[in-house]
């Protein structure tokens, strides 16, 4: 496989599939509805929640060679969601000791207008291709927080699955959310159709 070796730019593993699971299903903003990728990593939205997961630090060099697909840099683009997926796919299916075949190695491409990526487990290479998203993905830099946090501290996410679980169940649009201070416990709470309150707490741990 050929490329110089180097480094983050080539190659996204299943991490960076997380964000499927973010991508905007109205199909109002097409643009909206694939995954961002860049050498950086991947990104995607539905206006309401964003999720961004870096590319993973591993050297092309140490990927194995493919006979007949050559890798590139990868140019920033937006991915449909089904290529995201079927990729998601692949990456979970390879099992092994070489912690190198976790990852999709970004391909050269003739057609301006494709992209892919390509796993492979030494016995067999899956390649995907697909046809770009043509548009400009929403500049979201710009509304990530930037400067000094209030607070900061760290939760159990199986801890916060659950308090979600409990008002997505009592079917509420909202919750009020209040953080008081640091090591302070995280407060949420709403209302039941019947005007109930339903209040949770969820501990702050440390890191």
């Amino acid at each position: 496989m050929a490329g110089i070796a180097g480094i983050i730019k080539y190659m996204l593993n299943k991490y960076n599939f997380l964000v499927n699971k973010f991508v905007s299903k109205s199909g109002v903003q097409p643009e909206i509805s694939g995954v961002l990728v860049t050498k950086d990593g991947t990104a995607a939205t539905d206006r309401y929640t964003l999720l961004e997961v870096s590319a993973p630090a591993v050297e092309l060099s140490d990927y194995p060679i493919i006979p007949n697909n050559e890798t590139a840099e990868t140019e920033t683009h937006i991915m449909p969601i089904d290529a995201a997926n079927q990729l998601q796919a692949s990456l979970k299916k390879i099992k092994g000791n070489l912690p190198i075949l976790e990852n999709a190695a970004s391909l050269k491409l003739t057609e301006s207008s494709q992209a892919g990526f390509i796993t492979t487990n030494l016995e067999t290479a899956a390649p995907v291709i697909y046809r770009k998203i043509d548009g400009e993905y929403p500049n979201y830099k710009q509304i990530i927080p930037t400067g000094e946090p209030v607070h900061t501290f760290n939760v159990s996410p199986d801890f916060l699955k659950r308090i979600a679980e409990v008002y997505c169940s009592v079917g509420n649009a909202s919750v009020e959310v209040k953080l008081y201070g640091d090591m302070q416990p995280i407060t949420f709470e709403a209302k039941t159709p019947q005007g109930q309150t339903v209040k949770a707490l969820l501990m702050a741990i440390k890191s």
